[in-house]
């Protein structure tokens, strides 16, 4: 008996389905594999870029410390410690440590070997710690930082050719020399974390930046989360369906695929032209991030709630409780999760956000961490943005070390959503 021919066109029918489908399982088998990839080569080329910031040298330097070279009063108050020249001091006692070198060039260079600031800045505060015990004259060993140059020779085990240029013979010889007596030491950089910027790389830190990101995405979720949520809780629940509400239902669906950049010149109008608020301040950067998520807030808080079964609501409602009872007892409690877990990860992707805040002037220097609001601050992005334009190897790494700071901060906040979403579910 000959096979019909339907059944030889059916049997081409099934191959070529399933065909097709092992192709799309490939494409997807790759596209993971792809996207995997270029993840995992991202990350690791941050780590190999960054993780050099995470450690730090250090000069355990004697120095003496003569109280009446140094201040004019007997009892010194905490201006005259400030304002004390301790740059004399340490090269004095890098002179002590080097009695050979006497010539004016050679002494440049032996100063150059640690960082004048830094070093200033670790005597002035031993001082301010110390002042009450201090006598006529003391010596003690401080641990100096290190300059930026020495440092990268240091990290780098000597090995690149442009790092090798930036130290002179007779440096490389002192730190040899250092390096042998057990001077020179390693440790866990701490002052990345907690100091603020500075134009010396081995002093920057995001400590500064930090505070302002963290006031500012504070603020953001202060004013964004009431405003969002009871926004979508009126559109979705009471709002009359008609022309109007559908025309806001529109821009709000624009709005939320709107460029950082104009939300940045909204801000810079409102708050700055109108309301006169200062520049660079983390309330202004917060009110921007949360005309920002607004937006993503508002969408993901009705499709929550369009996630709960109207079954639900019904049987509340055929039992005697009201709309409000209905919707405030049960229906947003079973929506609770993905509320919340869309507010927090609106959070997460303003805490990344760097256009907008460069526009209400948080690209400038600043120093010192905000003491209120009102301060002018910086933000980790925009921090990460000011040290890329430097091309030096000590601002590269601090850079990628800062990236991987934020990526840290943003899967924790999409690790926390995650947990509460599961924990919330669970009940």
């Amino acid at each position: 008996m000959t096979e019909p021919k339907d059944s030889h066109k059916a049997r081409a029918i099934l191959r070529s389905r399933k065909r097709g489908e092992w192709m799309f399982r490939l494409m997807g088998l790759g596209s993971v594999i792809l996207a995997s990839t270029i993840l995992g080569w991202l990350l690791l080329s941050l780590i190999s870029s960054g993780h050099n910031v995470f450690y730090q040298h250090s000069l355990d330097l004697k120095i003496t410390l003569d109280r009446q070279s140094l201040f004019s009063q007997e009892v010194p108050s905490q201006q005259d410690i400030r304002a004390a020249d301790y740059r004399a001091v340490i090269k004095t006692a890098l002179e002590a440590r080097f009695p050979r070198v006497q010539e004016t060039d050679t002494k440049k260079e032996l100063y150059a070997l640690v960082s004048l600031p830094g070093a200033s800045n670790a005597v002035r505060q031993y001082l301010s710690e110390n002042m009450q015990t201090l006598s006529e004259s003391r010596s003690i060993i401080l641990p100096i930082p290190v300059s930026g140059p020495v440092d990268q020779y240091l990290k780098h085990d000597e090995g690149g050719v442009r790092v090798r240029q930036t130290m002179s013979a007779q440096q490389r010889i002192w730190i040899n020399a250092l390096i042998e007596k057990g001077d020179l030491k390693a440790h866990f950089n701490m002052r990345f974390f907690f100091a603020p910027d500075s134009p010396n790389a081995e002093l920057a830190g995001i400590g500064s930046a930090f505070l302002g990101s963290l006031m500012a995405i504070l603020i953001a979720y202060l004013v964004a989360a009431p405003i969002g949520l009871g926004a979508a809780i009126y559109l979705e629940e009471f709002a009359p369906k008609n022309r109007f509400t559908d025309i806001v239902e529109i821009n709000i669906n624009n709005l939320a695929a709107v460029p950082p950049i104009l939300f940045g010149l909204l801000g810079l109008f409102l708050f700055l032209e109108l309301g006169g608020l200062p520049r660079a301040a983390p309330l202004v950067a917060g009110l921007v991030l949360a005309l920002m998520a607004l937006p993503t807030l508002i969408i993901t808080t009705r499709a929550a709630l369009r996630q709960v079964s109207q079954h639900r609501v019904d049987s509340a409602l055929s039992l005697g409780a009201s709309h409000m009872q209905a919707l405030f007892h049960h229906k947003i409690p079973e929506a609770g999760p993905g509320i919340l877990t869309g507010t927090i990860l609106s959070m997460a992707q303003m805490l990344g956000e760097a256009a907008p805040l460069l526009l209400i002037g948080m690209v400038a220097y600043v120093s010192a961490p905000p003491s209120s609001l009102t301060d002018a601050a910086s933000a980790l992005p925009i921090q990460i943005f000011l040290w890329a334009e430097n091309a030096d190897h000590a601002w590269v790494e601090r850079t990628a070390a800062a990236i991987l700071v934020l990526l840290v901060m943003m899967t924790l906040l999409n690790l926390i959503a995650f947990i509460i979403r599961s924990r919330l579910e669970r009940k």
